[in-house]
């Protein structure tokens, strides 16, 4: 009977072994199975995700070249009736407030390049010389305008919003910047002599290496603002906001060739000149 028994056991031994291997071959083909089907859906998803993603940049080229023919033919229409005001100079009561209402609105949607190019076609079309006070582009929309190495001497710029603009070497001698907003513009060796700024916004501006020879800067804000090396004989700073300027960006020797008044605003490391005005007010 043992040796029955054995073999019987042996038996069972090898079902069990046998049954074992059956159900790692079957694990083995599920786990295979599912891998698959995971890696197939992975597969399948990302390339839904790729399609999407050159559809999705596909649509923003077209919108970007939709954009810039749509800019590009606003410019050609606001140079046509630019020409026809030159042309016909008696229709200027007429076109003028036309050509700047389509100024303000460009100015609003152009690109900082295009801006530039506007701006040069107006200036150089004696547009913004002080002799057309009719047309103003106070409140025009310059934020960010590549306006590096241009020429808008004398040019009337009263109010306009400059704010992070680009004027590096930018020639603005004698132009009327009254009241205007620039805020961190690029002003990095450009050419302000004799500049009207008075109340002008020059929060955290780069004038670094700038001629400001005789410029009016009365009551402008220049918190923050970079004046290193900058020409500041003659200046008027009077009631000028100059709190907040480093040692670095503004030394003791400039402000002495400078102007100003008790109600201008210094740092602490500066002291007011002896030869400054008074203002007839409290500082």
């Amino acid at each position: 009977m043992r040796p029955s028994g054995a073999r019987n056991r042996r038996c069972h031994q090898n079902d069990r072994v046998g049954y074992g291997r059956e159900l790692g071959k079957l694990n083995t083909a599920l786990i295979g199975a599912t891998a698959g089907a995971v890696f197939g859906l992975i597969g399948v998803l990302v390339g839904q995700y790729l399609t999407q993603r050159r559809h999705s940049e596909a649509l923003r080229q077209t919108a970007e070249l939709e954009e810039q023919r749509a800019n590009q033919a606003a410019l050609l229409k606001f140079f046509e009736l630019g020409g026809q005001l030159l042309r016909e100079p008696a229709e200027a009561d007429y076109l003028g407030p036309i050509l700047r209402a389509q100024t303000l609105t460009l100015l609003e949607v152009l690109e900082p390049g295009h801006k530039r190019i506007l701006l040069q076609f107006l200036y150089e079309s004696g547009l913004l010389g002080p002799e057309k006070p009719g047309f103003g582009l106070q409140g025009a929309n310059l934020e960010r305008a590549n306006l590096a190495e241009a020429n808008l001497a004398e040019a009337n710029l009263e109010r306009v919003l400059l704010q992070r603009a680009n004027l590096l070497e930018a020639n603005l001698a004698e132009a009327n910047l009254a009241g205007a907003n620039l805020a961190e513009a690029n002003l990095v060796d450009a050419n302000l002599r004799k500049a009207k700024l008075e109340e002008a916004h020059l929060v955290g501006a780069n004038l670094a290496g700038a001629n400001l020879r005789g410029t009016n800067l009365g009551r402008a804000n220049l918190e923050r603002a970079n004046l290193a090396e900058a020409h500041l004989k003659e200046a008027d700073l009077s009631g000028a906001f100059l709190q907040e300027i480093t040692k670095e960006r503004l030394t003791q020797t400039q402000i002495d060739e400078a102007l100003g008044n008790d109600a201008t605003k210094l740092p602490d490391h500066l002291q007011r000149p002896p030869h400054w005005r008074r203002s007839g007010r409290k500082s």
